[in-house]
């Protein structure tokens, strides 16, 4: 079996800790607006789905190309923050980009989550 160095959990990723955050805000590429939730299950679930991907930090930290727009997602932890940007294959978390591996964030599944947001 092969092991491919430099996969990197979501949580491993991330500032602040996906277990203790207390609001979620989600934007959709298509609408400038923001939605937000405090309900801990909801942004559980969410942490749930991103945590099924596993990511490559992009060496140089600059990748080659972007689409022009992606989903906004602000994690916070009482006081500490943390940003997501999702693009299609790749990802900005906390200031490093990503590309995904063994596994994508569906856009299908944000626009489901975002509409389900009270």
């Amino acid at each position: 079996m092969q092991v491919e160095w430099g996969m990197q959990k979501f949580t491993d990723t991330l500032n602040v800790n996906p277990d203790n955050l207390t609001e979620l805000k989600l934007s959709l590429p298509s609408d400038s607006s923001y939605k937000t939730t405090d309900d801990h299950e909801t942004i559980q679930e969410f942490v749930g789905y991103l945590k099924t991907v596993k990511y490559k930090k992009i060496r140089g930290n600059e990748p080659s190309e972007l689409p022009m727009s992606g989903s906004m997602i602000y994690l916070y932890e009482d006081e500490d923050a943390d940003f997501i940007v999702l693009f299609e294959d790749k990802v900005l978390i906390s200031h490093y980009f990503y590309e995904m591996k063994s596994g994508t964030i569906e856009m299908e599944y944000l626009r489901k989550y975002y509409h389900s947001i009270e």
